[in-house]
């Protein structure tokens, strides 16, 4: 993948970013809501920004009831 410098506006040093191509984003935005998310989120913000938990829970999928179990 190419690399570009990534400068951030709120004044972080910038850093080497990939250009991933525009065909990859629905696969990216699949695999990011229903593996990264779930498994790693918790991992990464405890990590790098624990003041986001508390918001973590809104982003991960509801448990299914026994009812829509039944259903699939």
């Amino acid at each position: 993948m190419p690399t570009y410098v990534h400068k951030f506006e709120d004044g972080r040093r910038p850093r080497l970013a990939r250009a991933y191509p525009n065909e990859w984003l629905a696969e990216f935005r699949d695999h990011f809501e229903n593996v990264w998310i779930p498994e790693r989120a918790l991992y990464y913000l405890q990590e790098r920004d624990p003041k986001a938990l508390p918001y973590l829970p809104a982003l991960l999928p509801q448990p299914r009831g026994e009812d829509e179990e039944d259903a699939a």
